[in-house]
């Protein structure tokens, strides 16, 4: 990330594209990627990229966000660069053909460009209307948090006082990598919408863009970024749980179960090369059943017994 910071984004690319190449040799190793077809492998890196809290694993796409690094990195210490060296005294930021900081100014006009083509996309999503079961209507989900325009002023503003006196806050390397995970997200969510339509592994309908929604939701990636605690039970998560949770969450197939599932499919049988039957109908589901809905239907006794008590006016306790 330093040398994203530091170097102009046509500098860094070459050797951040080959390190993170090497860097999906050791994920693909990790998550037992190469029991999935490449297909399968490629739209699962493309999500391991992004955010937890988009439905991706955390691994930072550098390469991708060289442009918003740079930019971000000038635009914070042009200030400091004027005032301590006096061949940049005299340069307008928003003018200037110096290339290190043109450079920067043409990122940062990109990514302005850029969110405003995602806040177009989001309000046709936003535009949609989906009718629940219960009756609710909802917008087509997408993520949350896309900067707001406010936050990214033309260049000829970035460093002018306004009529109070003030003068804008530079926004930060968050700021414009927000606009880039919010494109990748749209990016991959029509590429699986795409796969689904062809994909031959599976008989659930619209099952891998609905799967990357899913893994989006609030809290759905929370557990990736849980810390190992020697005090807390269970925190410790083994590896071949983790490693099944991981194909799961990014569409690959269980790289456990291949050879099981590749006699099972030389013998005329039908495999389950995601996972799903084995998920709902295996050992674990029907264990695991007994306990889940007891819970279930205590909570809703709690909660039905609060609401009664609060109609009656009376002490849930």
């Amino acid at each position: 990330m330093y040398w994203a910071q530091a170097q102009r984004p046509a500098l860094s690319g070459p050797a951040l594209e080959a390190a993170l190449g090497r860097l999906r040799v050791s994920w693909e190793a990790l998550v037992g990627a190469d029991a999935s077809p490449e297909d399968r492998r490629e739209l699962a890196w493309l999500q391991a990229c992004s955010p937890t809290n988009m439905g991706g694993c955390g691994v930072y796409p550098v390469h991708a966000l060289r442009g918003a690094a740079y930019a971000a990195s000038v635009i914070k210490n042009w200030p400091t660069l004027q005032r301590i060296s006096p061949a940049l005294r005299g340069l307008d930021f928003a003018t200037t053909t110096l290339p290190s900081i043109a450079a920067a100014r043409d990122e940062y006009e990109a990514l302005r460009a850029e969110r405003d083509r995602v806040a177009q996309v989001h309000d046709a999503y936003d535009a949609y209307e989906y009718h629940t079961i219960h009756g609710e209507k909802l917008p087509r989900f997408r993520p949350q948090s896309l900067t707001p325009a406010a936050r990214l002023p033309e260049p000829a503003r970035l460093f002018v006082p306004d009529d109070d006196d003030k003068v804008p806050t530079p926004p930060s390397q968050k700021a414009l990598s927000s606009v880039v995970h919010h494109s990748r997200w749209l990016e991959l969510v029509d590429a699986l919408h795409e796969y689904d339509r062809t994909a031959a592994d599976t008989n659930v309908s619209h099952r891998e863009a609905t799967r990357l929604i899913s893994a989006s939701q609030f809290g759905a990636g929370m557990w990736l970024e849980a810390a190992p605690d020697a005090s807390l039970p269970h925190s410790r998560l083994r590896s071949g749980p983790y490693v099944v949770a991981l194909q799961r969450r990014l569409g690959l197939y269980l790289s456990s179960a291949r050879a099981a599932n590749d006699t099972l499919a030389a013998a005329g049988g039908e495999p389950d090369w995601l996972g799903d039957a084995a998920c709902n109908t295996g050992e674990h589901s029907t264990r695991q059943q007994p306990r889940h809905q007891p819970q279930l239907l205590g909570s809703h006794t709690c909660n039905h017994s609060l609401t009664a008590a609060s109609k009656l006016g009376v002490d849930a306790e």
